[in-house]
Protein backbone atom coordinates (compact mmCIF):
# COMPACT_ATOMS: atom_id res chain seq x y z
CA UNK A 1 0.00 0.00 0.00
CA UNK A 2 2.94 2.59 1.15
CA UNK A 3 4.72 1.80 -2.08
CA UNK A 4 1.74 2.20 -4.34
CA UNK A 5 1.11 5.32 -2.28
CA UNK A 6 4.49 6.77 -3.57
CA UNK A 7 4.06 5.37 -6.91
CA UNK A 8 0.95 7.24 -7.60
CA UNK A 9 2.72 10.48 -6.31
CA UNK A 10 5.58 10.08 -8.23
CA UNK A 11 3.20 9.48 -11.50
CA UNK A 12 0.24 11.70 -11.27
CA UNK A 13 1.10 15.49 -11.74
CA UNK A 14 1.02 18.00 -9.56
CA UNK A 15 -1.32 20.85 -10.18
CA UNK A 16 1.04 24.23 -11.64
CA UNK A 17 0.21 26.76 -9.60
CA UNK A 18 0.13 29.65 -12.05
CA UNK A 19 1.46 33.31 -11.05
CA UNK A 20 -0.75 36.05 -10.55
CA UNK A 21 -0.53 39.02 -13.15
CA UNK A 22 0.57 41.88 -11.46
CA UNK A 23 -1.31 44.91 -12.30
CA UNK A 24 0.62 46.84 -14.85
CA UNK A 25 2.32 50.23 -13.34
CA UNK A 26 0.94 53.14 -12.53
CA UNK A 27 2.79 55.18 -15.49
CA UNK A 28 4.53 58.05 -14.77
CA UNK A 29 3.28 61.79 -15.49
CA UNK A 30 4.43 62.63 -18.80
CA UNK A 31 4.82 66.05 -19.84
CA UNK A 32 3.39 66.45 -22.89
CA UNK A 33 5.77 67.99 -25.33
CA UNK A 34 4.55 70.91 -27.68
CA UNK A 35 6.35 73.06 -29.80
CA UNK A 36 6.25 76.85 -28.82
CA UNK A 37 3.83 78.42 -30.95
CA UNK A 38 6.09 81.02 -33.36
CA UNK A 39 5.23 85.07 -31.77
CA UNK A 40 3.56 87.55 -33.94
CA UNK A 41 4.98 88.33 -37.47
CA UNK A 42 5.06 91.71 -38.70
CA UNK A 43 5.87 92.57 -41.98
CA UNK A 44 8.31 95.21 -42.76
CA UNK A 45 9.28 96.96 -45.42
CA UNK A 46 12.70 97.95 -46.64
CA UNK A 47 14.32 101.36 -44.37
CA UNK A 48 11.18 101.32 -42.18
CA UNK A 49 11.51 101.28 -38.47
CA UNK A 50 11.15 97.68 -36.43
CA UNK A 51 8.51 98.38 -33.85
CA UNK A 52 10.86 96.10 -31.10
CA UNK A 53 13.67 94.38 -30.90
CA UNK A 54 14.28 91.14 -32.59
CA UNK A 55 15.20 88.81 -35.48
CA UNK A 56 15.51 90.35 -39.30
CA UNK A 57 14.58 87.10 -41.31
CA UNK A 58 13.90 87.50 -44.66
CA UNK A 59 10.28 85.96 -46.03
CA UNK A 60 11.94 83.57 -47.49
CA UNK A 61 13.28 82.00 -44.64
CA UNK A 62 10.60 82.63 -42.25
CA UNK A 63 8.34 80.48 -44.54
CA UNK A 64 10.77 77.80 -44.96
CA UNK A 65 10.42 77.97 -40.82
CA UNK A 66 7.15 78.11 -40.63
CA UNK A 67 7.10 74.94 -43.21
CA UNK A 68 9.36 73.49 -41.25
CA UNK A 69 7.75 74.38 -38.20
CA UNK A 70 4.07 72.41 -39.04
CA UNK A 71 6.25 69.44 -40.57
CA UNK A 72 7.84 68.98 -36.79
CA UNK A 73 4.07 69.52 -35.37
CA UNK A 74 2.53 66.84 -37.18
CA UNK A 75 5.66 64.30 -37.05
CA UNK A 76 5.83 65.21 -33.24
CA UNK A 77 1.86 64.23 -32.97
CA UNK A 78 1.64 61.64 -35.81
CA UNK A 79 4.36 59.89 -33.72
CA UNK A 80 2.80 59.87 -30.54
CA UNK A 81 -0.53 58.28 -31.70
CA UNK A 82 1.24 55.71 -33.73
CA UNK A 83 3.18 55.08 -31.00
CA UNK A 84 0.17 54.99 -28.52
CA UNK A 85 -1.21 52.92 -31.26
CA UNK A 86 1.59 50.36 -30.81
CA UNK A 87 1.35 50.30 -27.26
CA UNK A 88 -2.52 49.00 -27.31
CA UNK A 89 -2.08 46.59 -29.98
CA UNK A 90 0.85 44.58 -27.51
CA UNK A 91 -0.80 44.99 -24.64
CA UNK A 92 -3.85 43.47 -26.70
CA UNK A 93 -1.72 41.01 -27.78
CA UNK A 94 -0.53 40.34 -24.38
CA UNK A 95 -3.25 40.02 -23.15
CA UNK A 96 -4.70 37.22 -25.66
CA UNK A 97 -1.62 35.15 -25.11
CA UNK A 98 -2.24 35.30 -21.37
CA UNK A 99 -5.65 34.00 -22.23
CA UNK A 100 -4.39 31.64 -23.88
CA UNK A 101 -2.05 30.46 -21.36
CA UNK A 102 -4.88 30.30 -19.30
CA UNK A 103 -7.12 28.14 -21.19
CA UNK A 104 -4.63 25.98 -22.18
CA UNK A 105 -3.24 26.08 -18.38
CA UNK A 106 -7.35 24.94 -17.63
CA UNK A 107 -7.31 22.27 -20.25
CA UNK A 108 -4.04 20.11 -19.05
CA UNK A 109 -5.56 20.51 -15.38
CA UNK A 110 -9.16 18.95 -16.87
CA UNK A 111 -6.72 15.86 -18.51
CA UNK A 112 -4.85 15.39 -16.02
CA UNK A 113 -7.58 15.28 -13.63
CA UNK A 114 -9.29 12.77 -15.83
CA UNK A 115 -6.29 10.74 -16.21
CA UNK A 116 -6.13 10.85 -12.28
CA UNK A 117 -9.36 9.75 -11.84
CA UNK A 118 -8.32 7.07 -14.80
CA UNK A 119 -5.49 5.78 -12.57
CA UNK A 120 -7.71 5.78 -9.43
CA UNK A 121 -10.26 3.45 -11.15
CA UNK A 122 -7.69 1.48 -12.56
CA UNK A 123 -5.81 0.80 -8.84
CA UNK A 124 -9.54 0.07 -7.68
CA UNK A 125 -9.60 -2.70 -10.13
CA UNK A 126 -6.35 -3.84 -9.47
CA UNK A 127 -7.07 -4.17 -6.10
CA UNK A 128 -10.20 -5.52 -6.41
CA UNK A 129 -8.86 -8.48 -8.90
CA UNK A 130 -6.14 -8.85 -6.06
CA UNK A 131 -8.35 -9.32 -2.87
CA UNK A 132 -10.52 -12.07 -5.60
CA UNK A 133 -7.26 -13.80 -5.92
CA UNK A 134 -6.40 -14.09 -2.16
CA UNK A 135 -9.57 -15.61 -1.67
CA UNK A 136 -9.14 -19.33 -1.27
CA UNK A 137 -11.53 -21.88 -2.79
CA UNK A 138 -12.98 -24.74 -1.29
CA UNK A 139 -11.23 -26.85 -3.20
CA UNK A 140 -7.58 -24.79 -2.38
CA UNK A 141 -8.36 -25.79 1.70
CA UNK A 142 -4.78 -27.49 2.62
CA UNK A 143 -5.96 -29.39 5.16
CA UNK A 144 -8.18 -31.09 2.78
CA UNK A 145 -6.30 -32.02 1.01
CA UNK A 146 -4.00 -32.90 3.55
CA UNK A 147 -6.61 -35.57 4.41
CA UNK A 148 -7.46 -36.50 1.04
CA UNK A 149 -4.02 -37.39 0.77
CA UNK A 150 -3.56 -39.37 4.22
CA UNK A 151 -6.87 -41.03 2.72
CA UNK A 152 -5.05 -42.09 -0.37
CA UNK A 153 -2.27 -42.90 1.04
CA UNK A 154 -4.24 -45.46 3.57
CA UNK A 155 -6.34 -46.63 0.58
CA UNK A 156 -2.97 -47.75 -1.49
CA UNK A 157 -1.73 -49.35 1.55
CA UNK A 158 -4.46 -51.22 2.94
CA UNK A 159 -4.97 -52.39 -0.86
CA UNK A 160 -1.32 -53.49 -1.38
CA UNK A 161 -1.35 -55.47 2.36
CA UNK A 162 -4.30 -57.16 1.18
CA UNK A 163 -2.49 -58.70 -1.88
Amino acid sequence: MRTLSILLSILLPVTALAQEVPPPPAAAPVEEFRLPEPGEILPLRRGTAAPRDGLLIDAEDMLRISQEYDRMRYLLTRTAERDAETCEVRVEMERARIGACEERLRLRDELWTARQAELAALVAEAREQARHAAERGWYENPVLWFVVGVAVTAIVWVAASVR
